[in-house]
């Protein structure tokens, strides 16, 4: 039995758990580390496909099961399953034609479990592949849809797309992940439902779960935290959700928690 023995600290990766510049901080993985070896449970929870965690590894590797997609999947990388899976049970197509038709959609990826494909309008230069015909994507359907990207101009067009989106199909979530970005996910998708699911996978292991996270699609992570970490810089929804705010993530935003808490602990 350690110090953090029942505690569960799920982090959002890119803009939180790692600095501005994409990397993992020497502190923060030795306070992963630390907080590990005294009894705590440490994952991720990321829009990401499950290899993205691997690039974490030796600095640290998640001793519980991770949250990927967005809430969308639960994963066991150490067995590299699916655990739990909550996608599209169809392709929204009423939704695709309105963003491409009705704002000012300039790409559309559609993510799979471990890949995505991409639409793009014509004349927008992008370097990976991409179809110019929304059929493309909506033959697609050998695998199931976890979650859908829709890129933009501005971020005014984003909250924009995103607020006549939310009006016109409530059947969704609609949910920006960066400043020009939205994700169409399930109902019951979502960072906050998949953290909840996972402390219930693990059985009475967790008495105490800590989020922590900088944008709008970790705001249902915060709110059923029972401390919800913002960091700061953090968009002012993520701020608003937060019990607490801490450094940024290019201080080092991990280790200070994980110190905070072992103050607390021991105090």
């Amino acid at each position: 039995m350690g110090i953090f023995t029942g505690d569960l600290i799920c982090t959002d990766c890119d803009g939180t758990l790692t600095d501005s510049h994409g990397a993992l901080s020497a502190e923060n993985a030795a306070a992963i580390r630390f907080f590990q070896e005294e009894g705590g449970l440490f994952t991720v929870a990321t829009g990401r496909f499950p290899k993205h965690v691997l690039q974490f590894a030796p600095a640290f590797r998640p001793n519980t099961y991770q949250i990927v997609g967005n809430g969308t999947t639960i994963y066991d990388i150490d067995h590299d399953r699916v655990l739990e899976e909550i996608t599209l049970s169809e392709a929204p197509e009423e939704a695709l034609r309105y963003a491409i038709d009705e704002t000012r959609c300039g790409l559309i990826y559609v993510d799979f479990l471990n890949h995505s494909v991409c639409w793009k309008r014509p004349g927008v230069a992008i370097a990976e592949e991409a179809t110019e015909h929304l059929e493309d994507l909506l033959a697609l359907r050998q695998e199931p849809w976890h979650k859908i990207n829709f890129c933009f101009q501005t971020p005014e067009e984003t909250m924009q797309a995103q607020a006549r989106m939310k009006a016109r199909f409530p059947e969704y979530k609609f949910e920006r992940s960066w400043s020009t970005g939205m994700e169409l996910l399930p109902a019951e998708g979502g960072k906050g439902p998949a953290v909840r699911r996972l402390a219930a996978m693990l059985e009475g292991r967790v008495r105490r779960i800590i989020g922590v996270g900088d944008y709008e699609n970790d705001v249902s992570m915060l709110q059923m935290a029972d401390i919800g970490y913002a960091v700061e810089g953090a968009t002012e929804l993520c701020l608003q959700a937060a019990d607490r705010i801490t450094v940024s993530n290019d201080q080092h935003a991990l280790a200070v928690i994980i110190e905070e808490l072992r103050k607390e602990k021991e105090s």
